[in-house]
Order: C-alpha cells, then structure tokens, then sequence
C-alpha cells in the first residue's frame, strides 16, 4: 500500500523506484533534487535553496572544529531548521498543484525520510509537465542548447561557448582545485604524479571521444558524466563498500583482521592462515570493490536524466566510459597519495608503482566499456533478456579478477617466495599486464560481435537523410524532425525498425533506460 503524506500525490512516498534519477540523486546528492524541485515550479529559486543548504553545513563545519558539543547542537537546530523550510515549501507545492494535507504531514514526512520525499515531489513535478532544469543553477536547457550548429568540426573553443552554466561552475572549481593542491604539493616529484595521474583519463578521453567522434555525445554531457562519476560515484561506492566492509568480520576475528592489517604480523598471518586470506581477498575483490563499483558507475548514466536522448550505440559506450574516468581519477588519486614507501623504495618510487600499475589496465573504463555492450544490446538489439544483472555480470568477472589477482599476489608473494620487494613489484605488474590483454581482448571480441550484429540489419544515417524520417517513421508515428536529428550530430546512429521503438519510447528524454 502506499503512504501518501497527504493524499493525492501521484505516487507514494516510498515508490522511489518508479523513476530512478530522483530515486537515485535524492539519495546522494538531495539538496539537488530539491533545489531543482522548487526552481522548476517557481516556488524558490536554485540560489536560495541551494544557499539555505550550504549556510547550515557550514555552520556545522565551523562548530565541529571548535567543539563537538556546539557540533551536534549545530547540526541538530540546523536540521530542524531545514526541514522546517522544505516543509513549508512542500505546503507551497501542494498548494500549486492543488493536492489537499496540511504542514504537520508535511514536516512528519520530511521528518520521516526526506530523500524519499524529495523523490515523490521530483517526480509529481515530473509528472506535471515543467521544463528541464539543470541541477545546481535551476538553468533551463533545450534540446540541442547544448551543441554547437556543426559539431564535428567545431573547435573546443565553439564546444566550450555552449556549455551549460552548471558545466562551466564544474570546470572552474576543478581546475580552481588542481591548481590549488599543486601548490599545496611544493615538491616537484609529488606535483609531477599529481599531474600524470590526471593527464592519463584524459588521453583516454581525448582518443574514444575528442578525437573523432566529438558529435556523438555533446561535450556538456561527457563534462557533467565525467563529474558525476568523480563525485557522486566515489561518494556513494565509499558509504556502501564501508558498509559491506563489515564481511570482513565474519571471516576474520577482530583480533585476526588486527593481525593482518599491521605490517610487522601480517606475514606470519598470511603463512599460517593462508586458506582465510584467500576468501578475504575474493569477498574483498568480487564483492566488496567489483560489485559495488560497478553498480555505482552504471548508475552514473542510468540515474541522469539527459535534455536529449543518446541516440547511437557510440554515445552509449561513450558516456559510459566519461563517467568510468571520472572515477578511476578520483580512486587514482586516493592510492597514489595514500602509498607509502615500501621495502628499498623511496615513497615516490611507491607512488609512481602505483600509478604505473593503475594506468597499465584502466579497469574503470575497460569494464564500463564491457558495461555498454549489454546497454546497447538491450536499448538498440531490443533484447530484453539484458537485465540489470547480465549486464553488470561480465564487468564484474572482469573487474573483480583483476582486484583478485593484485590482492593475491601481494599478499602471498611476501609470505611464501623470498621475492624482494622489486621481485614482487615486477610479478604484479606482470599479472597486470596479462589481466590487460586478456581484458582489452574481450571487450574488443564484444564490441565486434555486436557491431556485426548491428551492421547486418540496421541502416546508417546518411547524408541525404539529415533530419529526415526512414520509412518506418511514415507507419508508426511523427518524424524525427529536431535539432538533434541532424546527420551532424547523430552520425553514427544507426536507424531501421528494430531501433524505431526504442529510439522514441527508451531512450528519448533519458540517459538509458
């Protein structure tokens, strides 16, 4: 049954399934949606409730760093506050859309779940038919908006001139941030990591998108998926990966996980409990990293909600793998500076190891790659035995080996070989390197496969066809006549009457369904 915290609502408060984007970033990020919420209905602007927001967390910033009592005063009034002002805005919603309750419902649904009732109210607005706003600006975006008139031999600067407000507020605070730490660095070795850590998803980037096939995806969306994944997706995997981190307990005592965390009794743990340590590091691997990274990255671009709809396979792969990067560059960074100096290894030759070995198989976006193989089957093959489960499945496989094989390594190298550290180094590297044939070699098996599958039933968008409709369009509904239809921009969208339902009911308005 459902709960209505007034009655009237469209959906019930706790139908947060019924549309994942609000579902999904009410539960990260919910000043977004909010803030959105309220902006698209013209109840408060983005400015306000994003402001009101940052005024409360801020206020407990600065008190938890004078006194953790004044902390949990802070965040308590604070709280009450917050929920007291999106009440308010909530009786102002149901005013508007002429939903009857009263402000005591609305503050005891607040009060209840608030990311669940962010989501019912994002969705009612939804529902009613408001336009686009971007999150974090309340910017209103239009389908083609966002792209310059010819795409494909626009320059970086014409890509850059039609970024929305919210890409531009990203961009200057990221490279605002990379400047700032490099200053912070001082030191030339660690300034010199820092900088190849970050050049590396960008090369990747710049050759499966810049180079060649910049006018299958605007560079708005690669920007904005890229972020979400550097962000939102390390946030969300770090809360459910510290969470599932409790597994580790019901293989090991806490006196036996004591044991095989310190360094100096870590080796005669691992000799004398050698069978424990491997099924620690296959729940770790499989469970614990692949599973829940993977989950999160694909959410990343099935939880956005696009102002236009990804239209060929190529820009299904495409942001798959930006919002893939944007991840592997936030964990990139995490590892190498975390690194510490090993045995006969200053801390820089440490770090530029773990570099080395993090970029010599980029597991992120090799198994978001793999990850779009079955998107596009489901979306574009209409193959509807492609679940969420077979699509995550061989990504798993891939991801978790290749933690599986790290985590075995080193722990069993020092423990039952008189390898010395160089001697370990150099066999998990080369393990790397045999993870990375045997990984890009399958991911290239699946994407040949399908884009034979694809080539033997569907037609290309010609030239002659710029804006036009295929024969299937003249039996089965209107033409696909808008901006984004124009052979600039869609290529390489294929289009035929297997791709014909999809393209309008799937993938119009979303990123994938």
């Amino acid at each position: 049954a459902k709960f209505d915290a007034g009655g009237g609502w469209e959906t019930g408060m706790f139908d947060c399934f019924d549309e994942e984007e609000s579902c999904w970033w009410s539960c990260w990020c919910p000043c977004l949606v909010f803030s959105r919420t309220y902006h698209s209905m013209d109840i408060s602007p983005t400015r306000t409730t994003m402001g009101i927001f940052f005024i409360v967390l801020l206020m407990w910033a600065i008190s938890a760093m004078a006194w953790i009592g004044a902390a949990i005063l802070t965040i308590t009034v604070g709280g009450v506050a917050l929920i007291y002002y999106r009440a308010m805005l909530r009786g102002e919603l149901r005013h508007r859309l002429g939903i009857p309750g009263d402000f005591c419902s609305d503050f005891s649904a607040h009060c209840c779940c608030w990311p669940c009732v962010i989501a019912q109210e994002a969705r009612q607005v939804k529902q009613y038919g408001r336009p686009y706003r971007d999150y974090g600006t309340g910017e209103s975006l239009e389908e083609g908006a966002i792209i310059p008139p010819d795409p494909r031999e626009a320059s970086l600067y014409q890509h850059c001139k039609t970024l929305s407000r919210c890409s531009r507020i990203l961009l200057f605070s990221f490279l605002s941030g990379v400047i700032t730490v490099a200053a912070l660095l001082g030191q030339k070795q660690g300034v010199s990591i820092y900088i190849m850590a970050l050049i590396v998803p960008l090369i990747i980037l710049y050759l499966l998108y810049w180079r060649r096939h910049r006018h299958s995806l605007p560079l708005d969306s690669a920007i904005k998926f890229f972020f979400a994944g550097f962000v939102v997706a390390v946030a969300s995997a770090g809360v459910i990966e510290f969470m599932l981190s409790l597994l580790d307990f019901v293989i090991l005592s806490p006196v036996e996980y004591s044991l095989y965390s310190h360094g100096e009794s870590k080796l005669t743990f691992v000799s004398n409990n050698p069978v424990k340590v491997i099924f620690l590091d296959l729940i770790t691997s499989y469970v614990i990293a692949a599973c829940v990274e993977e989950f999160t990255k694909h959410m990343v671009v099935r939880g956005c909600w696009l102002p236009h709809p990804l239209r060929s396979p190529r820009s299904v792969t495409i942001a798959f793998v930006a919002g893939a990067l944007g991840f592997a560059t936030c964990e990139n960074l995490f590892y190498v500076f975390s690194a510490k100096s090993g045995e006969g290894l200053s801390k820089y030759e440490t770090e530029l190891i773990t570099l080395l070995l993090r970029s010599i198989l980029p597991v992120h976006p090799i198994c978001a790659a793999i990850q779009s193989v079955g998107v596009i089957k489901r979306d574009f093959e209409n193959d509807s035995s492609q679940n969420l489960f077979k699509i995550l499945l061989p990504a798993i496989i891939v991801h978790g080996t290749y933690d599986f094989s790290q985590m075995l390594l080193g722990d069993l190298l020092p423990a039952f070989t008189n390898f010395n550290a160089l001697q370990a180094t150099a066999a998990i590297i080369g393990a790397a390197l045999g993870m990375t044939c045997i990984s890009i070699g399958y991911m290239m098996y699946l994407f040949n496969n399908q884009r034979q599958r694809l080539r033997a039933g569907w037609e290309r968008v010609s030239q002659s066809q710029s804006s036009r409709s295929h024969p299937a369009d003249n039996q089965s509904g209107p033409q696909l006549s808008d901006s984004l239809a124009d052979d600039n921009y869609i290529n390489d969208t294929y289009v035929g009457e297997r791709l014909t339902q999809p393209l309008r009911e799937g993938l119009v308005g979303t990123g994938v369904n």
